[in-house]
This record gives C-alpha cells, sequence and structure tokens, in this order.
C-alpha cells in the first residue's frame, strides 16, 4: 500500500514541479512532462509485458487502467492546482502555463491507450473495485463540496476579494481531478487488499 501513496505523492509532486519550473522557448515544462509521461507509459508497458512472460504475475487490465488514471490525473491535477495558486495567467494564450495542462492531459489519456492491453476483460472482482473506488469518491466528494462551498460562501473574508468566475471555474476542474484520483487511488487499495498474502505481510 505504501508504494501507491508514494507514486501518488510523487505524481502530484511531479506536476507541481512542472507549474514551477521556468520555461525555454520554444518548449514549456508542459512538453517535457508529456514527453516523460508517454516514455513512461511505454516503459511501464514493456515491464509488464516482460514481467508477464517470465512469472505470469502482472496486474490484471482494469488494476492497469487504475495505476495510469491514477498518476495522468495526479499530474494534471498537481499541475492546474499549482498554477492557480501562484497566479498563472491560464487563459488561452497567456502564458507558458495555459497550454501546458492541455498538454498533459492529452499525454495522460495517450499513455492509457499505450498500456492498456488489447483485449480487456473485467470480473467480479473488478466490478468490486470500481465499487469501492466509487465510494472513495463519494466522501471525497462530499469533504472538498463542502470546503468549497465555506470558501465560496467566506471566501471575500478569507482571501481578501472575489474569486474570478475564471479561476473558480478552473478550481472546480482541480476539484473533479481531485474526485478521479480519489477513485482510481481507492481501487488500487482495494486491489492491494485482495492481493495482500493472507497471513497480511505485504
Amino acid at each position: 500500500m505504501v508504494r501507491i501513496f508514494l507514486v501518488l505523492a510523487a505524481s502530484l509532486g511531479f506536476g507541481a514541479l512542472l507549474a514551477s519550473a521556468p520555461a525555454f522557448p520554444p518548449l514549456t515544462p508542459g512538453w517535457v512532462g508529456a514527453a516523460l509521461l508517454l516514455a513512461l507509459a511505454v516503459a511501464v508497458r514493456l515491464y509488464w509485458e516482460r514481467k508477464a512472460r517470465a512469472a505470469g504475475d502482472d496486474p490484471a487490465t482494469e488494476e492497469r487502467a487504475a495505476w495510469q488514471v491514477m498518476v495522468g490525473a495526479s499530474v494534471t491535477c498537481g499541475h492546474l492546482a499549482t498554477s492557480l495558486a501562484s497566479g498563472a495567467d491560464l487563459h488561452i494564450g497567456g502564458g507558458p502555463a495555459s497550454g501546458d495542462n492541455w498538454l498533459l492531459g492529452l499525454a495522460a489519456f495517450a499513455g492509457w491507450f499505450i498500456i492498456r492491453p488489447r483485449q480487456r476483460s473485467r470480473d467480479e472482482r473488478d466490478r468490486e473495485m470500481a465499487a469501492l473506488g466509487h465510494r472513495v469518491a463519494f466522501w471525497a466528494a462530499m469533504a472538498v463540496l463542502t470546503a468549497a462551498a465555506l470558501l465560496l460562501g467566506f471566501g471575500q473574508v478569507l482571501i481578501g476579494r472575489d474569486m474570478l468566475t475564471f479561476v473558480m471555474g478552473n478550481w472546480m476542474i482541480v476539484i473533479l481531478q481531485l474526485l478521479i484520483v480519489a477513485n482510481f487511488t481507492g481501487r488500487l487499495v482495494g486491489y492491494w487488499l485482495a492481493n495482500r498474502p493472507a497471513d497480511g505481510d505485504a
């Protein structure tokens, strides 16, 4: 389980780092991050295929998808949240950060197609993990939306100014990404619990 949260933290941190990194035109941090996400997807796909041939214990298809979605959503979430917190101009054409989040999102989406097996199958366990992920996301939504409602209600008092509609909209996207992360992190924890040896040692 520790590995799941280490990968989660590293992905969020990587996204935040990209948002804070300087741009070197014509390259921006988003291009670098997108290239690394695609390279990582290829490397993971090759690793799992080699592991399957050698030992036959590669992750199930839905578990692979959960890893990819968690990492991709965490990177884009960390990047967008850090960009918003730093006051970066996210309007189209407004600066390097304006298109970087789109690049990272597209790279994460492309990475999913790279990692996913050609033939996908879902069994009863996969459906149980999906249900677990939905429950985790539901309670995460309750917590995050409660906090967001309080912020919107008292935002002017807390931050000293009104939040622009554009900024609020982007924070809503961050919340959606957080819920995706919570959903698929919950699924991975469920897979870990299901795969754990009977003696509880893992």
